[in-house]
């Protein structure tokens, strides 16, 4: 049986959680605990880039202090919807 395919939002945040356990992620790290293709993974880089949620520094991605407020919202939220059993 297939797994549910991750909803954007869900993406986004594997990526930003990979980012914030590591203290700082390169490509490859991003690829094989986020489970992404590289031409996938760089086009959700570039928009939470975008978005101010991460920085490049060098070869390696970084939350910002936006970043790290969105995922402590995040998981917030995701707790108030597991009360209900409700998946995100």
């Amino acid at each position: 049986m297939r797994k549910p395919r991750r909803s954007k939002l869900r993406i986004m945040v594997d990526i930003l959680e990979v980012i914030r356990s590591s203290g700082g992620a390169r490509i490859t790290e991003l690829m094989r605990d986020a489970n992404m293709p590289y031409d996938r993974l760089m086009k959700y880089l570039r928009e939470l880039e975008d978005k101010g949620l991460i920085v490049k520094r060098g070869n390696v991605y970084h939350l910002t202090a936006k970043g790290v407020k969105f995922l402590e919202e995040f998981d917030r939220i995701k707790k108030f919807f597991d009360a209900f059993g409700i998946e995100i």
